[in-house]
């Protein structure tokens, strides 16, 4: 059985945007998390959304940091 991939957006500065299909590290509160990047958009003039894929438990673990 193939494993289950989420997916997660994350606003970050354009400056820190990185390229397509790399594995991005990013940290939220105390924690740090992992992803592919599936995708970057612009939002506004400084800012780019990252699409990220997960695994199914780093995404978990993703949502139990939100405040």
């Amino acid at each position: 059985m193939a494993p289950v991939v989420r997916t997660a957006t994350i606003i970050r500065l354009a400056r820190d945007a990185p390229p397509l299909d790399s594995c991005y590290q990013f940290a939220e509160g105390s924690e740090r998390f992992a992803g592919v990047v599936d995708q970057v958009a612009p939002v506004g003039d400084d800012d780019v959304a990252i699409t990220l894929s997960m695994t199914a438990a780093e995404h978990e673990r993703l949502l139990a940091a939100q405040p």
